[in-house]
């Protein structure tokens, strides 16, 4: 039902790559059969398009993010951003590490920030798609 090559197999491709599952992808590809005057597909035709695409398997390298390292980017901005963490949760961190001429960068600057408590900050598990506020 949908062509080797057409535009319809792109967008299948492309919801692929974006992580979406089988009914997402029906509905986007009817929704643009149906805006283009096209009969719609089923889930077969979306599985058989799929089955069809070029598979490109890539290794991913592995990254050090510097955690051994006090010195990296990756170090300094989170020690960066625990420490703002820390100034608008109300407690008083050392600032030293941070002053230029004896003054407060904006960024770390109470005055400047609003303070949060425990009850502003949510956590939720990024692969799941949908989040839910307990």
């Amino acid at each position: 039902m949908i062509k080797d090559g057409s535009k319809e197999q792109q967008m299948v491709a492309d919801c692929c790559e974006r992580g979406l599952s089988y009914t997402e992808m029906i509905m986007l590809v009817n929704r643009w059969y149906i805006a283009n005057d096209r009969t719609t597909v089923t889930r077969s035709a979306i599985r058989t398009c799929e089955e069809h695409l070029a598979h490109e398997i890539s290794n991913i390298e592995k990254q050090l993010q510097g955690k051994y390292d006090p010195q990296s980017n990756w170090s300094q901005c989170r020690y960066r951003w625990v420490t703002q963490l820390l100034v608008r949760l109300g407690l008083e961190p050392d600032l030293s590490d941070f002053m230029e001429d004896g003054v407060i960068p904006p960024c770390f600057d109470k005055k400047m920030l609003k303070l949060l408590s425990l009850a502003d900050i949510a956590w939720w598990d990024e692969i799941h798609k949908d989040c839910f506020i307990i």
